[in-house]
């Protein structure tokens, strides 16, 4: 399925609560990350906003939290789950997974 800018766009803008991240933002966040984000992620928060709309509780933000959730951002996430389970040492979160939701 194709990803709708448009759709995205128009549900940001009314919500208005975080605009676009400059790309500086997204650069530092990758290189917490060690990797660069998948080109239709990094258009999402470069040219429609930093988390906080879509679908359910919407997008995370990419490096900081959002009002609902202030503590997490994908780069949060991603490295806290990157640390494993210490209750299930078999659980590992897959490598270049970013939980965007």
């Amino acid at each position: 399925m194709p990803l709708d800018i448009a759709k995205l766009k128009s549900e940001a803008l009314a919500k208005r609560e975080r605009g676009p991240l400059p790309e500086a933002r997204i650069r530092d966040a990758e290189l917490q990350l060690g990797f660069p984000i998948p080109q239709p992620l990094r258009r999402i928060y470069s040219e429609i906003g930093d988390g906080a709309f879509g679908p359910g509780y919407g997008f995370y933000g990419l490096a900081e939290g959002t009002e609902l959730f202030p503590d997490e951002s994908v780069v949060y996430l991603y490295t806290l789950f990157r640390q494993g389970d210490p209750e299930d040492p078999s659980f590992s979160w897959p490598h270049m997974l970013l939980p965007i939701m």
